[in-house]
């Protein structure tokens, strides 16, 4: 995945969120305006249970620990990861490009699918998604069941739309509306076949991109390079690094809790 925007905490693991405050229907939580969204849960975990391993591993009770992989990955040797205390893995599906919108395959998606398998890890698949319009995040949709053909899925089906700031990303002037009702048709199809859904974003993105009152994913998957998941909403999985390494694979990796 790919993180565009720099999250700079706005406390450390030893020290307590500040309380919220409201001014003019925002809330300023964590160096934000926070849309105020009276219908979503709020993150209630506790952040002084979140620690940090020596090797940079984040840790929360009974959460699981996870990973984001992708063609850029290269050749994985799956049974290391799984030695190495990786329980999950979300694999790239396919993707969209940035500037043409043409679709493509994950090079990899197979071999690690069959990997993931194999080592016993449980898998779920992400769609790298640069659509502009309802239909295009259909046909997006629809990719993935054709590529899934109805195998059985422990983990979710991720709609990860990013904002890509270079000159002539297709994506610089979709709308919030817009932005939601992309997200929303993926996650109808995905779901009427019987698959999770989730949503992938930002702490930007998922403030000032989306309106997450409006959507319709069955959570949220929260990137946010800190010591802390510092989200006023609630998610059940947490991307807290793009610089993590883990046995078997020879590039640096996402890492990630499940937190529920």
């Amino acid at each position: 995945m790919i993180i565009v925007a720099v999250l700079i905490p706005a406390f450390s693991s030893k020290e307590s969120a500040p309380p919220p405050s409201t001014v003019d229907g925002y809330i300023q939580y964590g160096g934000y305006n926070v849309p105020k969204y009276d219908n979503v849960p709020l993150n209630e975990y506790d952040v002084q249970q979140f620690t940090r391993a020596e090797n940079g591993r984040m840790a929360y009770p009974n959460a699981t620990t996870g990973i984001d992989v992708s063609e850029f990955q290269g050749d994985i040797d799956w049974n290391a990861v799984k030695a190495d205390g990786i329980d999950w893995a979300s694999i790239r599906i396919g993707r969209r490009g940035y500037t043409e919108g043409g679709m493509a395959p994950d090079a990899k998606f197979a071999a690690n699918r069959d990997g993931a398998l194999a080592a016993g890890l449980e898998y779920g698949v992400y769609y790298f998604s640069q659509s502009i319009t309802v239909e295009e995040a259909r046909e997006e949709a629809q990719y993935v069941l054709d590529t899934l053909a109805g195998a059985k899925l422990e983990g979710p089906v991720v709609y990860d739309w990013e904002e890509i700031n270079e000159d002539g990303a297709r994506t610089a002037n979709v709308d919030t509306a817009t932005l939601c009702a992309m997200a929303n048709e993926f996650c109808k199809v995905i779901s009427d076949a019987g698959y999770k859904t989730e949503v992938y974003f930002n702490t930007y993105t998922g403030y000032s991109r989306y309106d997450i009152s409006q959507l319709n994913a069955d959570a949220f998957w929260l990137a946010s390079y800190s010591d802390t998941p510092n989200f006023y909403y609630n998610f059940e999985r947490w991307q807290y690094t793009h610089t993590g390494t883990v046995n078997g694979i020879n590039t640096n990796v996402d890492l990630n809790l499940k937190l529920k």
